[in-house]
């Protein structure tokens, strides 16, 4: 089977397969009337509320339902809603396992806020090559198993007459990609690359394969921006949403502004109001001393949702703004879990607390339909010769003797291979 080789290994190392341009509509944004004047809190509090305001006008009458994770984007939606309709009216959802902060910390918010809540405990899935292969012909060359667990929570707890409002590009925008001034081009695209790398327990790609090419910016960058910094700030955003799109909505992949971004195969209108034009170049042209650490973004939200942001969050390690030592205390125990995990996975000194949606380590190890279905994948790959550079018999061994863990690199494997049969790269 003929595979293009540079593709094949760009999504072994990003678990998708990266953009090639860089589209003028990325930057279009940043107009006059978007880019901010003083970038203050009032400023960017008022912004938001214009957002919203016009945003929930728009809406139709029915649920409005917000997938809750342990994260700020989610948590601000919440907030804003709040302000404009009825709590009954709200329902939010968290999905993952028990004793991860994306999921527990869903229902804490939702009893402050009073509103209704499911939980859905993916362990409950069936994981079948099957599945897999529907979630990929969907959502072609985007993160495994990822798409797959988001699309079937939305739209299971959803109905046609719903609302449900998507944190798609919060984070990306309102932080700061790296861009220290004192590094150089290749080192900040280095950087960047590392940051998107999926698999990090095992070197997967070929070894001729360059990585630092991956995200390296393209030569088609638009002339209206002329500050080098928004030229990598626009391009880093670019390929965060690439990735993200396919997951946290029903589009396959970003291909323009607008928060109204589509619908999910139920009927039900997904909204991702950070996808706004408006917001967008408001935070791509904002100086990096607000960017950074999200300093402007978080802020504003601790002064609009004082009750909400006290509440523990993923950022802080389940800890509470307040708690500086404890959360300091909770960082460097799960530091020394996770180096332990992946440094001697055979003593079991294991932490699922930061995870998302589930320890895959853990799920393949024990899991016969884990199992099941990646023993589909490996077979398919080596009948194919896709990754004849790997011994993917060996790869188990060691996950499975608990000598290493790959379940990282598992997960780019399925889609892998998934993707191979459905959507082939000619």
């Amino acid at each position: 089977m003929s595979m293009d080789p540079v593709q094949i290994n760009q999504y072994l190392w990003c678990g998708f397969l990266p953009p090639r341009e860089f589209p003028a509509w990325v930057s279009g944004c940043m107009t006059p009337e978007s880019i901010g004047r003083e970038y203050s809190l009032r400023e960017a509090a008022e912004r938001f509320d214009i957002l919203f305001d016009a945003l929930v006008e728009l809406a139709p009458s029915g649920r409005h339902i917000i997938p809750l994770s342990g994260g700020w984007d989610s948590r601000a939606i919440l907030g804003a809603l709040l302000e404009r309709i009825d709590s009954d009216q709200i329902t939010t959802v968290t999905f993952g396992v028990p004793g991860h902060l994306d999921y527990d910390l869903g229902k804490i918010v939702a009893d402050l806020a009073g509103v209704n809540h499911h939980t859905l405990d993916l362990r409950s899935i069936d994981f079948t090559w099957e599945t897999l292969r529907e979630s990929v012909l969907a959502s072609p060359w985007a993160p495994v198993p990822d798409v797959m667990f988001n699309s079937f929570c939305r739209n299971l707890v959803s109905s046609t007459s719903d609302t449900i409002w998507s944190g798609f590009l919060g984070d990306a925008l309102t932080g700061l990609q790296p861009s220290d001034m004192s590094m150089t081009y290749d080192e900040k695209t280095k950087k960047f690359s590392e940051k998107l790398r999926r698999s990090k327990s095992q070197q997967i790609h070929a070894i001729d394969f360059n990585p630092d090419e991956v995200c390296r910016s393209p030569q088609n960058l638009p002339a209206n921006i002329i500050d080098h910094e928004k030229i990598q700030r626009s391009w880093h955003v670019y390929c965060v949403a690439f990735s993200e799109a396919p997951i946290v909505t029903p589009t396959e992949k970003w291909d323009d502004w607008g928060a109204l971004i589509g619908k999910e195969r139920n009927g039900a209108r997904v909204i991702a109001p950070f996808a706004d034009s408006a917001w967008g170049g408001y935070w791509l042209a904002a100086p990096r001393k607000v960017r950074k650490g999200q300093n402007l973004y978080v802020e504003m939200l601790n002064l609009k949702f004082p009750k909400l942001f006290s509440l523990p969050g993923k950022i802080n390690y389940g800890t509470r703004w307040s708690h500086g030592v404890h959360a300091m205390i909770q960082k460097w125990v799960y530091i020394f879990r996770s180096q332990m995990q992946a440094r001697a996975p055979q003593f079991g000194i294991r932490s699922s607390l930061m995870a998302n949606y589930l320890d895959y380590n853990e799920m393949f190890r024990n899991r016969e339909d884990y199992q099941a279905t990646l023993g589909t994948a490996f077979e398919y790959l080596r009948d194919n010769q896709v990754v004849p550079w790997l011994d993917l018999d060996m790869l188990w061994e060691e996950h499975m003797r608990r000598r290493k863990d790959h379940g990282d690199a598992f997960c780019v494997l399925l889609g892998l291979a998934a993707n191979c049969v459905e959507n082939p790269l000619e």
